[in-house]
Parts: C-alpha cells; structure tokens; sequence
C-alpha cells in the first residue's frame, strides 16, 4: 500500500469498518511501513478517534437522569402489557371447548365416514386375498406352457388326438430322480424333448446326446442348463437324430468337458 491507501485504511480501521482480510492487508502493510509513516498513520487514527472537537459544549440539565429514567420505565410498561395480551391471545388459541356445539350432521357424518373406512379396509384384504390365489393359480397353469411354446398348437392336436406321433420315455440310471421324454412324428421334420425336476448338482451341467452300441457318446445335441428347476422345459431335436434304432440320453458332465466325460442318468431308445 502507498501513503495514501495507508491513511484511508487508518481511519476505517480506527472505526472499525476494514473487512477482516481488508484488516489483515492493512496491518501487514503498516508494519512494513518506516517508522515515520507508521507515527503519522498512528496519529491520524489517534485523531480520528477523538471526537470532543465535534460535539456540543453544553452542560447536561439537572433533570435529564430523571426524565431518561422515566423515558425507560414507561417502554417496559408498554412491552409487558403487549407481552401479556399476547399470552392472552395464545391461551385463547389452544384452550380446549365444549363440543356441546357440534352439530348432530356433522357427528353423523363422521361415525359413518369410519364405518365406510372399515368396509374398504375389509374388502381391500380381500382382494389382496383374491389376487394372491389368482396369481398362485396362474404359476399352477404356467407349467404346460413351455410344452405348448416347444411344440406348438398343431403339434399339440397331433400328439393328443393324432396317431401318428410317438413319445419315447427316458429310463433314468439308478434312482436318480429327474424325468424327461422325446416327442416326436415323421410330418414335422423334428422332434421335441420335454424334462423336469433334473437335481442340480455342484460344478455340473447336462447335455442331450446320441450314444453308440457300447453306451459311449457319440454327438452332444444340445446343453439342458445346470437342473434345479421344477419347471417343464423343452429342446428341439434334430430327425436325423430320431431314426429307428438311435439311442439318446441325457448326461451330467463337469462344466468346460466333453460330455463324453460325464455320467448318464437318463435314457431313450427310440423304436
């Protein structure tokens, strides 16, 4: 700062109006400041704070104590009456009346609002009732379905009322519990395999595939998904796969192997 901003900042700091970065600017500076600059800053803040100079010589008369004194003691009159009319005014806000005044309509109206309030609440429980056993019925249906989507409504019609199309039955190995059978006639051009409850178990995977004579596997047709599921699926076959003689099975096998590596639990041999 120069000299200039020096003396103007004095007599705001010596007010007290300087901000207080404005403050710190200002005090930094003067104490950079040679020793005569800093005298004469000092000076006019000293000047600047005296304030004699500018008021009246007048001697206060021998009543003014009193008539102050007065002066503050009626203002505290008036803000404990006005403090007191408030309090008045608020306890009339919250006191508690007779209902003696209530019309007998309103009363009514009232007992018949809560009695309609029960009502609903009793029939929205039964909707929710309703549409619990609804939605655990449409699970129930849901299970042909996938069959209806594999097969398709034509097909449907043959294997129900038609004597063309054949269903071979899975055997499955030991007492393993899953189920599974081929659907399938020589007017589509390939067959359906439909299977259920295959347990699901750790690490493994199951596969539709051909075997040969020996039992060994021959072609891995399609992978099944890792079981665990109650739901009826099905998969598309291949006719060439569905040739008198041809034996298909469905094998557990280690996830990322052949299938050639796995185990069969269940099989078909088609007629």
């Amino acid at each position: 700062m120069n000299v200039q901003q020096l003396l103007e900042h004095a007599h705001l700091d010596a007010l007290g109006m300087l901000e207080s970065q404005e403050q710190v600017d200002f005090r930094l500076a003067l104490a950079e400041a040679p020793a005569r600059i800093r005298e004469m800053v000092r000076r006019e803040q000293a000047r600047a704070c005296d304030i004699n100079a500018i008021l009246p010589d007048v001697a206060p008369t021998a009543d003014l104590r009193a008539r102050v004194l007065a002066a503050i003691a009626a203002e505290i009159s008036v803000n404990a009456a006005a403090a007191q009319a408030d309090e008045a005014d608020d306890a009339g806000l919250y006191e508690l009346r007779s209902p003696t005044g209530v019309s007998r309509r309103w009363r009514t109206a009232a007992v018949a609002l809560v009695g309609a309030c029960g009502v609903l609440g009793v029939a929205l429980a039964n909707v929710v009732a309703i549409n619990t056993q609804i939605k655990g019925s449409m699970t129930v249906t849901d299970l042909p379905k996938e069959v209806m989507m594999g097969l398709g409504s034509d097909r449907i019609n043959d294997v129900l009322f038609g004597g063309a199309s054949q269903r071979h039955h899975f055997v499955a190995a030991g007492d393993f519990a899953g189920v599974a059978s081929v659907l399938h006639s020589r007017e589509w051009g390939e067959g359906v395999l439909a299977f259920k409850d295959l347990p699901e178990q750790a690490g493994n995977d199951y596969r539709l595939v051909t075997l040969d004579a020996s039992g060994a596997v021959v072609e891995e047709i399609a992978s099944l998904g890792d079981g665990g599921d109650k739901a009826i699926r099905t998969v598309r076959v291949a006719s060439r796969h569905l040739d008198s003689g041809s034996r298909l099975a469905i094998v557990s096998a280690p996830r990322g192997r052949p299938a050639s590596a796995g185990t069969v639990r269940l099989e078909a041999k088609i007629a």
